[in-house]
């Protein structure tokens, strides 16, 4: 669980249960760059696919792989800068 805001101890903000299936825009940094992809995720039992604007499979690099989500409403709510 994660708390979002915290105060003497108590948690009194709790997140709403994020559902992450069917499809949506997505970043991936990876290598130093960045990729603006589509994911993909038909079934919440299912597998992560990203793919480029060409329809191409953008690969993960092996390991570990960490997910930021954010509100759909947000607009532009990345801003990337070296």
């Amino acid at each position: 669980s994660i708390c979002l805001t915290h105060s003497n101890g108590i948690c009194s903000d709790w997140p709403l249960e994020i559902q992450i299936w069917g499809q949506g825009s997505a970043i991936i940094l990876r290598d130093g760059k960045q990729y603006p992809v589509t994911w993909l995720r038909e079934n919440r039992s299912d597998m992560f696919t990203f793919v480029d604007a060409e329809g191409e499979v953008v690969p993960l690099q092996i390991g570990n792989t960490w997910f930021q989500v954010l509100p759909h409403y947000y607009e532009n709510p990345v801003t990337i800068s070296p």
